[in-house]
């Protein structure tokens, strides 16, 4: 991600580079920067802390994935779930507004294929995605606010 000028390395910087980053680092291993990582024996458990709560990058040896929120957060408290080779990730969002609506999730995976999503009230799209391009999801946030638990599955 690249920055230039003296705009871009203020409060601005800041706020677009904060991100939870979930990497197989060449020199400390696995490791999560901007959040807390626990490995299970078949999935990670990841607790965004950056700040923002609205991006995740997992960028492993058997691939990448990039969830990526315009409106509403993941939640604070909550982990981000993901298998080993990405091909399941289950979140829960959290919002402040009480009306029902749709998070808009921004969603680039690094292996082509079909891909469901699920909501709380079952399933949301089956997506054909192709390798390193962008998506934009939908997620219905039901009335009342609050969170919502959300999953996305290769298929």
């Amino acid at each position: 991600w690249f920055y230039g000028c003296e705009q871009d390395l203020g409060f601005c910087g800041a706020m677009r580079a904060a991100a939870t980053i979930l990497t197989d680092d060449p020199i400390f291993g696995r490791f999560c920067y901007g959040g807390d990582l626990l490995q299970a024996a078949d999935h990670l458990q990841i607790t965004p802390k950056d700040g923002v709560r609205r991006r995740f990058h997992a960028m492993l040896n058997s691939g990448q994935m990039h969830l990526e929120l315009e409106n509403d957060q993941f939640a604070p408290s909550q982990s981000i779930t993901l298998s080993d080779d990405l091909s399941e990730v289950t979140f829960v969002l959290t919002t402040p507004n009480p009306s029902a609506h749709d998070a808009r999730l921004k969603l680039t995976v690094s292996t082509s294929g079909t891909y469901e999503v699920s909501g709380p009230a079952g399933t949301i799209d089956t997506l054909m995605l192709q390798a390193h391009q962008e998506v934009q999801v939908n997620l219905p946030v039901p009335n009342g606010g609050g969170s919502a638990t959300f999953s996305i599955t290769r298929q």
